[in-house]
């Protein structure tokens, strides 16, 4: 878990800590397993539970959050996609998907 995590999870339980800048992650490591025995620090940066089933269930959710690295598109005219059955504006855009941004790459400059 993140320092941050740690931190907001402790602070949510009503332990008063001071502010998250003056404490280190190892200290609110500490303190987090003092709290939850049933974790153990295994690495000085990651706190996982002793059933690997349960640490690898928590793990999988952060992974799964890293976007995937889809271009911009730059639209220097506004127009209609057939493919996708919608119309795109002037601007720089986010594709959602590699399917969206296949349809609409044509239509884009550069």
């Amino acid at each position: 878990m993140t320092k941050n995590r740690i931190y907001t999870i402790l602070t949510a339980e009503g332990v008063e800590l001071p502010p998250m800048t003056k404490l280190s992650k190892a200290e609110l490591e500490a303190k987090y397993a003092e709290l939850h025995p049933e974790y153990v620090v295994r690495k000085p940066d990651v706190l996982e539970m002793q059933d690997n089933e349960s640490a690898q269930t928590e793990a999988e959710p952060e992974k799964e959050m890293e976007p995937e690295r889809i271009p911009s598109l730059h639209f220097p005219s506004a127009g209609w996609c057939e493919k996708l059955g919608r119309s795109y504006y002037v601007g720089w855009y986010q594709p959602t998907s590699w399917a969206e941004y296949n349809a609409l790459k044509p239509f884009a400059e550069g």
